[in-house]
């Protein structure tokens, strides 16, 4: 996993996306996100319209330092995505 730095006056903090300091500017958040979707999004992948809108909010939610709508907006997500991928596969209708 990669190590995200921050700057904080002379201080250098190693940040990883699950330990993040919460009085972080939105900049830094975007560096945490971008490099998490470079990571862990190698190769592509194919998500309905309706999940990557979903995924974007989750996005902007922690950027923003929304940290419990994050969390279930990303529930919602992968949720959104599972069903997606269940009616695809069963051929039936998601309930």
């Amino acid at each position: 996993m990669q190590d995200y730095t921050q700057q904080s006056g002379d201080v250098f903090h190693k940040l990883s996306p699950f330990a993040y300091s919460f009085d972080m500017n939105e900049e830094a958040r975007w560096k945490i996100i971008n490099g998490l979707d470079e990571e862990m999004l190698m190769g592509g992948v194919i998500l309905s319209e309706w999940c990557s809108f979903i995924v974007r909010e989750a996005d902007l939610a922690f950027v923003k330092g929304a940290n419990l709508a994050s969390i279930l907006t990303a529930m919602a997500g992968v949720e959104t995505d599972l069903r997606y991928e269940y009616a695809k596969t069963q051929n039936g209708s998601a309930i």
